[in-house]
């Protein structure tokens, strides 16, 4: 997951706005608290640092100003939760994480404004907006309130901004033991600490924060809270949780509730194919950009959503397949015949995504169990990922499986796993083999029906809205049988003129054609990392020329 803040960068940051002290003019401190007291929206940001400037990484960001001198946010390099003091315009901040901020405020009506300069000589600039004048709630959770042999069943949900909520559905549950561990939404959701009556959970490996829940309300045996995260830094949900007693102790760490019916492994199941989708369509996008021309830096909107959605999908998959290893696991709901087709196909999902970001980015972390964020694992050569996918692929094709309506077309089906194949046989060179592949499929059966091989179908979260992603299409059957043919002028000719979205930039790569099409630089062969994955992975090292 990524941090979406160029301060995460700081152990310790400061702030500074221009404002006065208690020796000038301007209001008292007593009078800035009045006034900040209440939760602000940011709505304008500017980091600058090492001559870049970098807009709206803070945009849409709150933060909490309580009267019992502390706050809380929803960005995770500010601290969830924290404490302040105040002298004249001054506001002094220490967070939860260890940081402080030193922040000169100045408000003007229901807007609040921070500029100033941080310690590591970034300097910025943030406006705030206030959402409400009311005080807000300090309804404290504790952990005798909350944890115990029951957990917390997710009644109704709403998801109020971002697109991360796809792991929440009705009859999900969260569990909190006394010991500090806990069992989330999400896989790596594994411990978590009380602050300032709020849940704050995080990966326990690494301590990475991963949510926090905010008690709006309570009657009897059912909550209702606010669950902030950063697995989509603008998460934001309202849960009702009801309280319900686990019938065994062993109950929780063998068939926890989120796998206990058909609906919600398939729930999960569904999860991984819509970040696949995420990744796609920003990927298609991103490398219509270089096709074009078009500059591309680490602060792209397509290099970041292309790289978190990988990952997310990713780690669903990886979750999914270590659970399917034992049907147990399951609670009964499934056949083992149904888990190894499920699990076989996210396998080859799996092949593919890696597939594609070893293309997109050369070296790039492989990981093959859930729990682990792909900032904490060192890159691999991108000749081990390619290996890595093309050995899994190899192992499940024959267990996918086979088309037999359109309905197919939304699966990793077997002609779409052999397409996958091929591409990867004419990757590490061996065209004759690409070439048998691709024979082996019927191809009338998708060129007399006009028909795609393999389509992602993407969800718009705001909307419900619902389009379909073409990815191997009736197209890519005979542009790869000419680039596998070896008829690489008749293959580029074709692409050209083929308005087909998927592969183009990896045909180009493979026939060694890219910067005789698109005129990019040696450098522009591989994509930029996020700039956020950068600043905040120690074991990650930019891609040259970015």
């Amino acid at each position: 997951m990524m941090t979406m803040l160029l301060v995460a960068m700081m152990s310790v940051s400061v702030m500074s706005c221009g404002g006065d002290s208690d020796d000038g003019p301007g209001v008292s401190g007593q009078e800035l608290k009045n006034q900040a007291i209440g939760t602000w929206m940011c709505i304008q940001s500017t980091d600058e640092a090492q001559g870049n400037t970098y807009n709206g990484l803070m945009v849409g960001k709150q933060v909490t100003i309580y009267d019992n001198g502390t706050y809380t946010s929803t960005a995770s390099s500010f601290g969830y939760t924290g404490t302040y003091s105040i002298s004249g315009n001054t506001i002094t901040a220490k967070s939860n994480q260890g940081a402080t901020f030193v922040i000169s405020v100045s408000i003007r009506g229901n807007n609040m404004t921070w500029q100033g300069t941080a310690s590591n000589g970034v300097t910025f600039n943030y406006v705030f907006m206030k959402e409400s004048d009311d005080t807000p709630s300090t309804l404290n959770i504790t952990k005798e309130m909350i944890a115990g042999d029951f957990s917390w069943q997710l009644e109704e949900y709403t998801v109020q901004r971002g697109s991360g909520g796809s792991m929440l559905y009705k009859g999900a549950t969260v569990h909190f033991s006394t010991d500090g561990s806990c069992t989330g939404f999400h896989s790596m959701e594994n411990a978590y600490r009380i602050n300032n009556g709020r849940i704050e959970t995080y990966y326990q490996r690494t301590n990475e924060p991963m949510f926090v829940y905010t008690l709006l309300s309570q009657s009897g045996e059912t909550v209702r809270v606010q669950m902030d995260g950063t697995l989509d830094d603008d998460l934001q949900a309202i849960l009702t949780l009801k309280k319900v007693e686990d019938k065994t102790p062993e109950t929780q760490t063998t068939t926890d509730e989120s796998w206990s019916s058909k609906e919600a492994v398939q729930a999960v199941f569904s999860a991984c194919y819509q970040y696949l989708s995420e990744f796609e369509d920003a990927q298609q996008k991103l490398e219509k950009q270089r096709l074009s021309g078009n500059a591309i830096n680490s602060q792209n909107t397509n290099i970041k959503n292309a790289w978190e959605a990988a990952y997310q999908s990713i780690n669903v998959a990886n979750m999914f397949i270590e659970r399917s290893s034992n049907v147990q696991n399951f609670g009964g709901t499934l056949t083992s015949d149904e888990i190894k087709r499920m699990q076989s196909e996210l396998r080859a999902v799996r092949a593919f995504v890696y597939y594609n970001i070893a293309i997109l980015w050369g070296d790039v972390p492989l990981i093959e169990v859930p729990n682990i964020t792909d900032w904490a694992i060192p890159h691999h050569k991108q000749a081990e990922v390619f290996n890595f996918a093309y050995t899994e692929i190899s192992q499940v094709l024959t267990d996918l499986a086979d088309y037999n309506d359109v309905n197919d077309r939304l699966h990793m089906r077997k002609d779409a796993g052999t397409m996958l194949k091929a591409e990867l046989e004419m990757t590490l060179g061996n065209q004759t083999t690409a070439l048998s592949l691709i024979n082996k499929i019927d191809k009338q059966l998708y060129v007399d029906n006009k028909q795609s091989i393999w389509l992602v179908s993407k969800t718009d979260n705001a909307t419900g809205s619902v389009s379909t992603i073409p990815v191997y299409t009736a197209d890519h059957l005979s542009l790869y049988s000419l680039e596998a043919s070896g008829d690489k002028n008749q293959a580029l000719n074709s692409w050209k003129n083929t308005s087909v979205g998927y592969g183009y930039w990896a045909a180009l790569k493979r026939m060694q054609q890219a910067q005789t099409v698109t005129g990019c630089a040696d450098y522009e062969l591989l994509m930029p990392f996020p700039y956020n994955y950068i600043a905040t992975n120690p074991s990650a090292i930019q891609n040259p020329g970015y």
